[in-house]
Order: structure tokens, then sequence, then C-alpha cells
């Protein structure tokens, strides 16, 4: 498969073991950092803080926050 301009992806972790989480994480970092914009949706918090290098927090459909990650932080 050739990589993708944009990949979306919608609560990619949910219900995945530990193992399966590590590496979908993996393949999602590896297909960003090869150029690829990456979408995700997920309920959980803990997910959006690790995972990303910009958020934007929606609430009643509306745009709430939208935050951006440092360059080198995590």
């Amino acid at each position: 498969m050739e990589r993708p301009e944009l990949l979306i992806l919608d609560e990619p972790w949910s219900g995945l073991d530990s193992s399966a989480h590590g590496t979908l994480s993996a393949i999602i970092a590896e297909t960003a950092a090869a150029g690829s914009s990456v979408v995700f949706t997920d309920h959980r918090e803990s997910i959006a803080r690790v995972e990303t290098s910009q958020r934007y927090e929606i609430d009643g459909g509306r745009v709430r926050k939208s935050l951006q990650r440092r360059q080198g932080h995590r």
C-alpha cells in the first residue's frame, strides 16, 4: 500500500489490548513521520495527549479548544 496523504481513524484504539495498542500507535507514528496527515477521534483525553501534535476539543459540535504540542514535547 502506498503512503496515504490523509488517514482518518474513528476511535482506532477502542477494544485493543495493550500489545495491539502499542502496535497501532507505532504504525500511526510511522505514517505521520513519513509525511501523512493523521486524524483520529477518541473520547479519552489521555490518548489525545500522548498521540498528537495538534488537538481539538469538540463539545456540542463546536471546537472548544485548540492545542498544539511544542516541538520536542509530548
